[in-house]
Formats: structure tokens, C-alpha cells, sequence
């Protein structure tokens, strides 16, 4: 439920209110913005006994004008920079608790705890009564609401991001993982204004998503690797006519120009076998997508790449590809296949726009950067068997140098298909400790979806002109990596390479 009016009161630019409701608390975002500088108070009272365990000082001054808080008595007061918590709990004990969110080290708040008459037009009975205080311009509250009987069911809140994107990370008690996300003011088709999603394996750090419009279709997708029960989903989309939910249609509602889907995750299926290609290929047609492996993104200290390359092999006339001829990128697979970097498949044909597997990007990495070099020992990777032979001394090396490495449980998994955010985290190891270090944004409009271990190489292969955005400036994380991006991006690294000695 979202109220939103610019006139609400006298001088106020802005009022905005969201509340989310779950079957277990809250979420209350209530914004306020003004021109001047004006005190924003936000009230809240229960019944029964209220306590913190926040340490406060009785208030000597008046809580406010005599005319709005006359009756306001026993306040007390504390400043806070973090999360504050309070609990209103009656003689049955059944309560509510409160988690405030609102204050930060950058804008520190005042609580307020104190009584005022209630309920209804009871003067002679007081009920406990909070007021969160904000100075300023603006104010940004954000209250989680639980009520209960008994004990909490919630084991820690966190409020993850608040500016431009608000997102919340509840932790219940049986083990639960809740990601709440909201993004206030005016948006543009496509943008996402809800998220709710839940997940008793969910890690809401690798959390990473992206909306966007392809005429009228709504795409929106999660990054593969997390794992999630299920979502609900707010998108300003007028002119929707159909959803695709990480690429599949999905049924979805529609009002007043916003689109609202619901997804439940289903166990993923085993990947069928693919036919294995002959050595001379070097590719396979891509399996279906799987999680992706964590990612640290600083720069390794494995040893520079040789930039020099093997022996190439020439000829007088360039490979007979068959499906390259109008491809915006036929002169780069003219020079990889050249050069001994690529080659195609038996067919004649290059395939340019089918997506790169894992294990065919490290082999035409190692061909541009180790072409003669052997690792000191196989791999030892649990799904050894599945690496197929003419990539298996690419992935050992690659492994040895730190470039590429396996998943938490011990597998390659070499025919998953490679995504953009994994695709930079393993250009910018190549570069090791002699990248420069970038610390501004990369200016991508959706640089706020781009999963946090990919972002600095993201905006590090950007500066140096070696992977660029899509279309519409932005860097599409989840996008899955084709095999002529791979070609050109593999000879922009070299080049730069080359450039650097």
C-alpha cells in the first residue's frame, strides 16, 4: 500500500508512505521532504508497558508547541546513530515490537519515549508513546513492525542501502531470510519500485536485480546463485503486454501502469547431457544456466599473463565461416580464429550470438595469453569428468594462475553459460596488481544491480576500454556473455596488454 501527495501540509515537497505487510510483521517508509529546514516528527503509540534497552535521559525541555503536544508527559530521550529497538508488551504478553531503522551515523536521530492520552478521547488514561525526531530538509523514516505473542520470531533486522534504492534484510528465528526493496519518487518504465523476496538460503549480499522494457515486453531477472523461495514484485511497466521472469513468460496484474508479479522457486531440474564436440571445436552448445560461483573482485597476485601469442596460424585468405558475413563483429572473429585464439565449429560456422560456456572462455583466454604453457598438475575439481578434453589443460592453468576458480562445493561445472558481472571479475584478475585503481562510478545506469563482488572490475575494464556497456548505458550483470563478445573483449585485453609492456 503507497500514499504519496506533494501538498500533504503547508511548504512540504514531498509525502510519500509505504507499508508492506507479511504474514510475520511491517515494513512502514514513511518520506517527507521540505524546502526549509523544519522539525519532522514521526508518532506512534501502544498499549501495555513499553521498554528499550537503549539508555535515555528524562527531557527537561517540552516536547513542542504547546498546541500539538500539551499533553505529552514523562518524556525521556536519547540520540541515536544506528538501529534502535523498543517493545510495547501487555499483561498476556502479546506485544509489538518496534525496530527503527531511521537513524544512521550520517543523520543521527532523537528518540523520544514518553506518554500521551489514548486511546481514542480517553484524556485520563496514557498510553506509551514514541517520536522518532528529525532535523532537516528531508526525512526518511523506516520502521519494522512486529507484532507477537510470547517471544519475537525475528532474529535481526538490517537496513542494507537507503539511498537511491531502500532494501531490508529481516532474519527470523527459524531460519528464514526475508530481502524487502523500495525505491521511492518518480520512476521510469522498467524500474523497479517493490521487491519482497524469501529464502531460507537466500544470502542477500549476492542478491542482484534488473528490470528493463523490450518494447512491450517486461524482463525482469535474479542472478543466478541465489537461491529463493519466493518473490513479489512491483514494476512501473505501463504498455506491459507480457512478463519474462529470467527469460520465461510468466502471468502477471496490471494497474494504473504498474505491473505486480509472484514467483514460487521450484526445485532446478538436472542439466540433460549436451553431445561433446570434437577437440577441433573447442565449443559446445550451452546447457542450462546454473548459480554463479562467488567472486572475489580485487585483482590476484597470480603472475602476469604473457602477452605473446603462439604461433599464429596465417593464410592468404581468412577461415571460410559460414554465419559472420553482416556480424558486427566478423573483423574480431576473423583475427581470434587468425590468431589461434578461436576456432569454429565443424559445421563452418562460428555461432556468433550463442552464449560461452565457462569452459570454452578459458580456453580461448589461455590460447590468447598462455597458448604454450601446461599447468603443473590436473584439476581437481569434483566434476572432473565433465571438463571436456580439449579444455582441460586451459581450466588447470587458469586455476593455477587464480583466474578462474571453482564453487563452494568443489565443482567447475565447465558448460554453464558465463554472465557479464562473472565475465569482468575474470578480465580484471588477468590485469593482477598492476591495474590502476578506480574508485568512481562506472556511470552505468543500473550500476546499482551489478552484484558487489563484480562492481570494481566493472568500472575498472570500463575506464581502460576493454568491456563496455549495452545499449541504453547500461551494464546488464545477468546478461549471459556471447561468443563474439567473448572474442572481442579476449583482443582488447591482449591489446592493452601488449600496450602496457
Amino acid at each position: 500500500m503507497t500514499n504519496t501527495s506533494s501538498k500533504a501540509y503547508d511548504n512540504m515537497s514531498q509525502y510519500e508512505r509505504t507499508v508492506a505487510v507479511t504474514p510475520d510483521y511491517m515494513i512502514d517508509l514513511f518520506k517527507v521532504a521540505s524546502a526549509s529546514e523544519r522539525q519532522f516528527d514521526w508518532i506512534m503509540r501502544g498499549i501495555g508497558s513499553f521498554e528499550t534497552d537503549g539508555e535515555m535521559e528524562p527531557m527537561t525541555e517540552p516536547l513542542g508547541t504547546e498546541d500539538a503536544y500539551s499533553f505529552f508527559r514523562n518524556g525521556h530521550s536519547a540520540q541515536a546513530d544506528g538501529i534502535w529497538e523498543g517493545t510495547w508488551r501487555t499483561s498476556a504478553g502479546n506485544g509489538l515490537k518496534l525496530f527503527s531503522l531511521t537513524s544512521s551515523e550520517q543523520q543521527p536521530t532523537t528518540m523520544i519515549v514518553g506518554e500521551s492520552p489514548g486511546p481514542g478521547n480517553d484524556t485520563d488514561a496514557y498510553t506509551p508513546t514514541v517520536v522518532n525526531r528529525v532535523n532537516g530538509t528531508e526525512a526518511r523514516y523506516v520502521s519494522v513492525l512486529e507484532p507477537f505473542s510470547g517471544e519475537s520470531k525475528i532474529q535481526s533486522v538490517r537496513r542494507l542501502n537507503s539511498k537511491p534504492i531502500e532494501q531490508i534484510e529481516v532474519k527470523l528465528t527459524d531460519g528464514r531470510t526475508n530481502l524487502f526493496q523500495y525505491e521511492f519518487g518518480e520512476l521510469e518504465p522498467g524500474q523497479l519500485q517493490y521487491v519482497f523476496l524469501e529464502g531460507a538460503e537466500m544470502d542477500t549480499s549476492d542478491v542482484s536485480l534488473l528490470a528493463y522494457m523490450d518494447g512491450a515486453t517486461l524482463n525482469v531477472t535474479l542472478n543466478n546463485g541465489v537461491e529463493i523461495d519466493r518473490g513479489t514484485f512491483v514494476i512501473y511497466a505501463p504498455g506491459a503486454e507480457q512478463v519474462r521472469w529470467n527469460g520465461e513468460a510468466i502471468s502477471f496484474t496490471s494497474n494504473n501502469g504498474y505491473v505486480m508479479i509472484h514467483v514460487e522457486t521450484e526445485e532446478e531440474p538436472a542439466v540433460t547431457p549436451e553431445p561433446s564436440p570434437s577437440e577441433s571445436t573447442g565449443s559446445t552448445p550451452p546447457p542450462a544456466s546454473m548459480p554463479s560461483p562467488s567472486a572475489t573482485p580485487a585483482p590476484t597476485n597470480a603472475p602476469k599473463p604473457s602477452t605473446t601469442p603462439g604461433p599464429t596460424p596465417k593464410s592468404s585468405a581468412k577461415p571460410a565461416i559460414k554465419d559472420i558475413g553482416e556480424h558486427w563483429a566478423n573483423k574480431e572473429i576473423h583475427e581470434v580464429i587468425e590468431r589461434g585464439i578461436a576456432q569454429g565449429f565443424g559445421d563452418g560456422t562460428f555461432r556468433p550470438n550463442q552464449s560461452v560456456t565457462r569452459e570454452q572462455f578459458i580456453v580461448m583466454v589461455m590460447n590468447a595469453l598462455r597458448p604454450n604453457e601446461e599447468a603443473s598438475a590436473a584439476p581437481s575439481f569434483k566434476d572432473g569428468a565433465d571438463l571436456s578434453s580439449w579444455a582441460t589443460r586451459a581450466i588447470a592453468l587458469a586455476d593455477e594462475m587464480g583466474l578462474m576458480s571453482g564453487y563452494e562445493d568443489g565443482t567447475f561445472r565447465p558448460k554453464n553459460e558465463l554472465t557479464r558481472s562473472q565475465l569482468a571479475v575474470l578480465l580484471a584478475r588477468t590485469l593482477g596488481t598492476d591495474a590502476p585503481n578506480v574508485n568512481s562510478a562506472s556511470g552505468y545506469a543500473d550500476e546499482a544491480t551489478i552484484p558487489a563482488w563484480a562492481r570494481p572490475a566493472a568500472r575498472l575494464l570500463k575506464v581502460l576500454g576493454i568491456m563496455n556497456g549495452r545499449p541504453g548505458n547500461i551494464f546488464a550483470p545477468l546478461d549471459k556473455v556471447t561468443r563474439a563478445e567473448a572474442v572481442t573483449v579476449i583482443l582488447r585485453l591482449v591489446r592493452y596488454l601488449e600496450e602496457d609492456e
